[in-house]
């Protein structure tokens, strides 16, 4: 019997997504994609039919299986052949249920759980590995983020840090209001004067929050019409209380929600 040893868990759940093939009854293949693969023991692995009639009707007359599970970045995996086992209730049912119930929310119906009895286990290596000198996987992964435009896990941990320090600093109630904050073009283009702002915010005695939107203020000013009458009483006025006229006001407003990314 073969078995499910820890590098092929780690490649399992690092992968998050595996290929299941089935037998079609008129003999053609059939290849479907599961999200919800796992690891059930040493010898088993499992999914849910979330939505996959064909895999459980090909299932019923050939229970042969194959599970291809490919950590895309690290271009390697494992294939795993056996036979599987279908169950609408009991032991494996429950298990697989909940786990998609916990993992994915309960709006994913879980029709059956399959337990798949592995008997063939091979490893899937890409060609990255055997036609490159001293190359590891580190090497790999470095390469393939850089190509897919992902940051390494190092450069993602900063900024998640750094997002932590700006949310505070800047007075964001939520992680969700910054981000939508700074997928406006203006704010990214405000960011460069992000520092003299905060340098005049602090020398005026307010709160490091204010610093965004003064930059943000320079911002527009720098891209509105230099003969705006109403656009320097604006923004030179603490309180705010005086409105822009009408057109400016929809210019301002245009700067503000232009071309953010997902508006149409």
């Amino acid at each position: 019997m073969a078995r499910i040893d820890a590098d092929m868990r780690h490649i399992i759940d690092s992968a998050r997504l595996g290929f299941v093939a089935t037998v079609c009854p008129d003999g053609r293949p059939n290849l479907s994609p599961k999200g919800s693969i796992a690891v059930w023991d040493d010898e088993h692995l499992c999914f849910a039919n979330i939505a996959s009639p064909v895999t459980i009707e090909n299932l019923a007359h050939d229970p042969r299986i194959e599970v291809n599970v490919v950590f895309f970045l690290a271009r390697r995996g494992y294939r795993f052949k056996g036979t599987a086992e279908v169950s609408d209730s009991g032991p494996v049912f429950e298990r697989v249920a909940e786990t998609l119930r916990v993992n994915e929310g309960p709006q994913y119906p879980c029709h059956q759980g399959i337990l798949v009895k592995v008997e063939e286990i091979a490893p899937i290596v890409s060609p990255a590995y055997t036609f490159n000198d001293h190359i590891d996987e580190p090497m790999v992964l470095d390469v393939f983020r850089k190509r897919y435009e992902l940051g390494s896990a190092t450069e993602a941990a900063e900024l998640e840090a750094y997002k932590e320090v700006a949310q505070q600093m800047l007075g964001f109630r939520t992680r969700e209001e910054m981000d939508d904050v700074f997928s406006r073009p203006i704010v990214w283009d405000a960011v460069k004067r992000l520092g003299p702002a905060l340098r005049a915010t602090r020398e005026a005695g307010q709160m490091d929050e204010y610093a965004l939107a003064l930059a943000v203020e320079q911002e527009i000013i720098a891209k509105l019409p230099d003969d705006e009458p109403d656009l320097l009483p604006l923004f030179n006025d603490p309180a705010h209380r005086s409105m822009p006229a009408d057109d400016l006001a929809k210019k301002i407003v245009s700067l503000w929600s232009d071309d953010k990314p997902g508006d149409d």
